[in-house]
């Protein structure tokens, strides 16, 4: 796909006024539904005593969202009715640029730079869905997301203090703070329509060139989908090309949400004439830990995809200055059930800055544990690449991301197979293993 020419995902205006109306009668079932789901407490909610309101008071707050669920269900119907078709014809994704961002820096492709990318699964879910993993206040979380992805520049008291035997393994001094120059933003679990509009609205301020509400809904060739991808992109350079593909062989409660591949080329400079552009892809894969193997069929297609993109809009002359392939892969590099995806043929394409080999993690690297609850009340850790090097795990908050592996699902922490004892790495980053084109070893 060419780059976007308009910011709505809609060719005109009738259709765009469609599906606002269809939006609109689907609004008061979609609110009652989402209310009576968020009735349910999380431990944080709990621990703050907002449990402790009784029985009696969420009961009739439930029997209430379940009357207006109710009395809505012929809104719902026809509003259904409308929606559907509407999305046949609609974009896979949304585009805005904001003008009066500032512009990135020149660059002179003969000079050595680096560039800065940010992987994280927000789970900014619905409020009553994010209740499913403990998490809630949605509107709140992507306040705050938005705040600390275009935070000040770090200051001393940021640094994460390290045990002295560990300081030597670390490539890089680990912050709390997000980078204050990242140059590409690649999220996931962005569902909530309002999240999104927040993270927008304060993203834009950095990052001119922003791809959200990505995902093709509706009824599609792999079945009806309800929620799209949750995908969000945000660059500070020029998008030359967007392209968004569909995993076909969702399942379980990821057949409703259209989990798929977007991959961007992004022009980064011009130099004597030829184009210097990058290849980001972002994905979300099969999230229940017993399918490994969607997994790993939905990796395949993804490097499918990505190899069809680059053939397709890269041109003669190009100078290619690096090649990402990023976002939560939904399994990690030491638990027993997830062989399948630890070898699979993305690892020999490209390189993981967190990864040794198959079941052998970087002594530096660090992750969450997946198996405890209360972990469950931090948003994942995203996963950064700086231009001094490969970095760890962003610990926010600190006690809750550093923790041990638990015995059962991993190898024991000191045999050969995973011999550091840190928490599993689930967001990935990747980075192309053949070196990048230059002026004078040029792609084609």
């Amino acid at each position: 796909r060419p780059p976007p020419d308009r910011e709505s995902p809609f060719s005109s205006r009738p259709l765009a006024a469609l599906d606002v109306l269809a939006q609109g009668l689907l609004c008061p079932g979609f609110w009652a539904l989402n209310q009576l789901l968020d009735l349910q407490p999380t431990t944080a909610e709990r621990a703050r005593g907002r449990g402790c309101c009784g029985c009696t008071g969420r009961a009739l707050a439930g029997l209430g969202c379940a009357a207006l669920l109710l009395l809505s269900l012929p809104l719902t119907a026809l509003g259904l009715l409308l929606w559907l078709p509407v999305q046949a014809a609609r974009r896979p994704f949304a585009y805005h640029h904001a003008a009066t961002a500032a512009a990135p820096p020149s660059w002179d492709p003969r000079q050595r730079r680096g560039f800065t990318f940010v992987s994280a699964n927000l789970c900014l879910l619905p409020s009553g869905l994010a209740k499913f993993s403990n998490l809630g206040q949605t509107p709140e979380r992507a306040a705050y997301a938005a705040q600390q992805l275009v935070p000040e520049p770090p200051s001393a008291r940021d640094s994460l203090l390290l045990p002295a035997d560990a300081s030597r393994h670390f490539p890089a001094e680990l912050s709390e703070r997000f980078p204050a120059d990242a140059d590409f933003l690649c999220l996931q679990e962005v569902y909530d329509a309002g999240a999104a509009a927040r993270l927008r609205q304060q993203l834009a301020k950095s990052f001119p060139y922003i791809v959200y509400d990505v995902g093709a809904r509706g009824l599609q060739g792999c079945g009806l989908k309800l929620f799209g991808s949750g995908l969000f992109l945000a660059s500070r350079y020029p998008l030359l090309a967007v392209q968004y593909h569909c995993y076909p062989n969702g399942a379980r409660e990821d057949a409703l949400s259209a989990k798929g591949l977007l991959s961007v080329q992004v022009l980064l400079s011009c130099a004597r004439g030829q184009r210097v552009v990058g290849y980001l892809s972002c994905t979300h894969l099969q999230a229940p830990a017993p399918d490994a193997a969607i997994r790993s069929e939905q990796l395949t297609l993804g490097l499918h995809w990505v190899q069809l993109f680059q053939d397709a809009h890269e041109q003669h002359g190009d100078i290619v200055a690096f090649d990402v392939f990023c976002g939560d892969l939904n399994f990690d590099n030491c638990s027993r059930g997830d062989e399948p995806n630890q070898s699979h043929e993305i690892f020999k394409l490209y390189r993981d800055p967190c990864r040794v080999g198959p079941k052998q993690d970087a002594p530096w690297a660090m992750g969450r544990s997946r198996l405890r609850p209360s972990r469950r009340l931090c948003p994942r850790a995203p996963a950064l690449v700086p231009r001094a090097g490969p970095w760890g795990r962003v610990p926010a908050p600190r006690p809750a991301l550093l923790s041990p592996r638990l015995a059962g699902d991993v190898a024991p922490a000191d045999s050969p197979a995973c011999p550091h004892p840190i928490g599993t790495l689930l967001d990935y980053l990747k980075i192309y293993e053949e070196p990048v084109s230059t002026p004078e070893n040029m792609k084609r």
